[in-house]
């Protein structure tokens, strides 16, 4: 059992480390797989008690240094700066969601590596309908037709898949929104056909904005809690990938086993979740994501890096925008 100095310790240094690569457990190990459940998963103690109050902790930390940064003069500047970049987060959401479930469907994935599409007719219409929906983001082309084919796969996978499968690619229900009100921004298709292409009207923008940043930050919650409920797959994946964050963990923290690994992590990417949910240090937060999700493809095959395109996206998106850009009424086209 490690002492509270080691699993506070732990708790922070897991803030820096790429654990977000291995957000995504059944894209490489089969959920029927089952393993033993560890004791921190299913009673509280007074260490375990200790990592969550930790977590409320730097919780309320981050919440008042959101305040506190709001009222710097630098801050209000600097937005000002980086209001010239408004029209390059729908560009960079686009093309990186448009990659993702392009290399999906390559594999009859539909939105996620380990969600396959039925070996069936309908199947393969879904499948040809995901590449329409990723050739039209990528190319900047009808992209709130390439929006709304992306709300019709997230609606129909609450009929084909599980809940739980279909419920963690809630983060696709932003980006269609967002892409739908903002358009796919720069270097589009859609900017030289501009007559052909009617663009949505510009006060939905920051609603849909608004819309990105929750259901990534939902998605992040979602995902925090599947390691609760099934411990056993992320600690099956640090057996079949022995070079892991954890073994960069070991160099600092000896002492430190998988299991509080496990639940450090999971508070972290709770935490880091409800911030974005929130809005507070958005875009600080958001840029976080972006390197950890990047740093963390470097633990696995490719596959994650591709599979967290539209994550990487998203966050990119939030973090050039920040709130202040949820209120603006900046053009993209």
């Amino acid at each position: 059992m490690p002492t509270i100095r080691t699993l506070l310790g732990g708790l922070i240094f897991t803030l820096f480390l790429p654990h977000a690569a291995e957000a995504h457990e059944k894209w490489f190990i089969d959920p029927a797989t089952r393993g033993e459940v560890p004791d921190l998963f299913r009673s509280l103690t007074f260490q375990t008690w200790t990592a969550i109050g930790a977590t409320a902790l730097l919780f309320a930390a981050c919440v008042v240094a959101d305040r506190a940064i709001r009222r710097l003069r630098i801050t209000r500047r600097f937005a000002g700066r980086i209001r010239s970049l408004y029209p390059w987060a729908p560009t960079i959401l686009g093309v990186a969601a448009g990659i993702g479930i392009g290399w999906f469907a390559l594999d009859r994935a539909v939105l996620a590596p380990n969600i396959l599409a039925p070996d069936t007719l309908a199947g393969t219409v879904f499948v040809a309908l995901e590449c329409a929906a990723a050739i039209l983001l990528i190319l900047g082309f009808f992209s709130r037709l390439a929006a709304g084919l992306l709300l019709v796969m997230f609606a129909v996978g609450f009929a084909w898949y599980p809940f739980r499968d279909a419920i963690e690619q809630i983060h696709f229900l932003g980006i269609a929104i967002f892409i739908f009100a903002w358009g796919r921004g720069r270097l589009s298709l859609g900017s030289v056909f501009s007559r052909l292409v009617a663009s949505a009207p510009s006060h939905i923008r920051p609603a849909a904005a608004l819309a990105l940043r929750v259901t990534l930050g939902l998605g992040l919650i979602i995902l925090a809690l599947g390691k609760v409920l099934r411990p056993d797959l992320h600690l099956n994946l640090l057996e079949a990938f022995p070079w892991n964050p954890l073994s960069v963990v070991h160099q600092v923290l000896p002492t430190l086993t998988p299991d509080w690994y496990l639940f450090g992590i999971t508070l972290v990417e709770a935490l880091l979740g409800l911030l974005v949910l929130l809005g507070r240090l958005l875009r600080p937060l958001a840029a976080l994501l972006v390197g950890l999700f990047i740093i963390g493809a470097t633990f696995l095959p490719l596959t994650d890096l591709l599979g967290h395109l539209p994550y990487i996206g998203a966050a990119a998106a939030l973090a050039i925008l920040g709130r202040t850009g949820e209120k603006e009424y900046a053009e993209v086209r």
